[in-house]
């Protein structure tokens, strides 16, 4: 008897372990995923983070289920419905894990993607990825940006990378890539001007630099 009790309990653990296995794998996965769409010195973090909370998941709803089961098994009511409520939250907190990854995912490729929709690009201006500004460059970078978009983005606090995508971008208004070559911090204004001279307004001559590295206008003949 005592022997039928102890591999019950064995088999209890066993099942608890897999099934929360399982769940904790699922959203390690779709959050450590996101790091394969970009290079960036946050992904460590992210991958590291991802591995400690899945752990961490994985334990706790292991004990839960495994409690859960015993409970059902010893007819505890009180504990049944205790566990029970335990067990649905650590799934409802996984399941949201899951799903922020997953729209973080199309995020990130939507704001690259040329193919994106104006009004989606819009709606992803400002979007927590995880990835610090990621989002915002990427919008930046995007030749299908509408103006007004790229407007919106230029001169956002600490947001260089943003600057530098915006300054070769075609469509960005030739005002704001005029304010761009004024950029007065010298050790960032480098990245700054190699983007500019990027641009197809100033490939074009539709913009030049003068001595001091200032854009301007071409005239255009009347």
């Amino acid at each position: 008897m005592e022997l039928s009790i102890k591999l019950n309990k064995l088999h209890t653990v066993l099942v608890a372990t897999v099934i929360s296995f399982a769940i904790a794998f699922t959203k390690y996965t779709f959050e450590a995923n996101l790091t394969d769409i970009l290079i960036d010195a946050q992904a460590g973090v992210v991958v590291v983070f991802a591995f400690i909370t899945s752990a961490i998941l994985w334990v706790l709803l292991t004990l839960s289920i495994y409690k859960l089961i015993r409970a059902s098994i010893n007819a505890d009511r009180l504990k049944v419905i205790s566990f029970a409520f335990i067990t649905v939250i650590l799934l409802c907190l996984a399941a949201y894990s899951i799903t922020g990854s997953v729209e973080r995912k199309h995020a990130l490729l939507d704001s690259a993607n040329p193919a994106t929709k104006p009004e989606r690009l819009r709606k992803l201006v400002g979007f927590q990825s995880g990835f610090g500004y990621e989002i915002d460059n990427r919008i930046a970078r995007n030749p299908s940006t509408p103006t007004d978009v790229l407007e919106s983005l230029y001169g956002t606090p600490d947001q260089i990378g943003t600057d530098i995508n915006l300054a070769s971008n075609p469509n960005t208004p030739n005002d704001i890539l005029i304010k761009l070559s004024k950029y007065n911090d010298k050790a960032r204004k480098e990245p700054i001007l190699s983007s500019l001279k990027r641009n197809p307004k100033v490939q074009s001559s539709e913009l030049y630099f003068d001595n001091s590295m200032v854009l301007h206008e071409s005239m255009q003949p009347e």
